[in-house]
């Protein structure tokens, strides 16, 4: 009876110990920034670290070899910036589309990144000249960013953690692993949470490969020989949509619009909106439109091409936009007013 009630207390000691160990370690993994909403809301995605692999060395062709697989209708994301936005002296992408940096020449870089490819890999770590961004698409939630590729004032690259976050890729960076979410560029866990610091944005745009090559003549093109033996014909994102696929939206709350609704979410002094396409589709081209976002007053117009402008009316300072399903868009920005 004694040596059972001794083996008892030794196996009790040995869950408590094992329980202390489990917290600090969960501690200790908090403290390097994984907030408890984030750590609750990371869900598995593709199962492991690299199991969706980024494209690291991309090779590009010219539109007339594009034009031989890729249709008009296709999507294509479009990058089109001066070369001086990736040179990390020039401060604000503003700033940096106004000048010419050391005596560097000013080149205006226009690529077009296929989404028939990105759908496969998810991210494209790019450079021009030394300079590194990369180029981003979540299938599951229909956003494409593009970041300079630096992370604590080092070149860095991003990969693809396996997590989602509010139905939304979860990328880790190079330099320290921090991981960061796709559709804004923030720190959800690593060093980058404590520094507070965020990816810097480049201006990119969803449209078609018609559209894109008629404003672009001079474009050059993400090859289909990326060193990966898929079929690139396949558009991996019809399965995401139909359900068919592995991944689903995290459950919605906001009802408002339908979860695979399409919107234009723009963001104006601290206030979030979203325009649903239907209605930016039904704009008149070269109209422009007045609406409120929080008090201030937006306009937008629909070029001649059929590209999207938002902007600030006071300043006609230009407002970025992201496009992607209603459900990604209202679950990363809770408090988003809807059109």
């Amino acid at each position: 009876m004694k040596r059972y009630f001794i083996l008892v207390l030794l196996l009790i000691l040995v869950c408590v110990v094992a329980a202390l160990l489990f917290e600090g370690k969960r501690s200790s993994r908090l403290n390097d920034g994984l907030s408890r909403a984030a750590l609750r809301n990371l869900t598995q995605g593709c199962g492991h670290k690299d199991c969706i692999l980024a494209i690291n060395n991309p090779s590009f062709e010219s539109l007339e070899n594009a034009n031989s697989w890729l249709k008009d209708s296709d999507v294509v994301f479009g990058l089109s910036i001066p070369s001086s936005a990736l040179y990390e002296e020039a401060g604000s992408f503003e700033q940096k589309s106004e000048q010419r940096l050391m005596g560097k020449p000013e080149f205006f870089i226009e690529k077009a990144y296929p989404k028939k490819i990105l759908a496969w890999h998810q991210i494209v770590n790019d450079n021009f000249e030394g300079s590194l961004f990369s180029v981003t698409y979540c299938p599951v939630c229909g956003v494409a960013n593009a970041f300079i590729g630096k992370v604590s004032d080092k070149n860095a690259t991003f990969g693809v953690t396996g997590l989602i976050l509010n139905s939304d890729l979860v990328m880790y960076d190079s330099v320290e692993s921090s991981y960061w979410q796709q559709a804004s560029g923030e720190p959800v866990f690593g060093p980058a949470v404590d520094r507070q610091e965020n990816l810097s944005l480049l201006p990119i745009i969803t449209t078609t490969w018609g559209q894109w090559k008629s404003k672009h003549p001079q474009t050059i093109v993400l090859s289909k020989e990326t060193g990966f033996d898929n079929d690139y014909s396949v558009v991996l994102e019809d399965n995401f949509v139909s359900g068919l696929g592995s991944y689903s939206p995290d459950e919605v709350t906001d009802i408002r619009l339908d979860p695979f609704d399409i919107v234009y979410g723009i963001e104006l002094r601290g206030v979030y909106k979203a325009y649903p396409s239907t209605y930016i589709e039904s704009l008149d081209y070269g109209k422009e439109y007045v609406d409120e976002v929080g008090a201030k007053e937006v306009l937008l117009l629909k070029n001649a091409d059929g590209q999207i402008v938002f902007s600030e009316k006071s300043s006609g300072e230009e407002l970025e936009y992201l496009y992607g399903y209603w459900y990604a868009w209202s679950g990363i920005h809770s408090e988003t007013e809807v059109f």
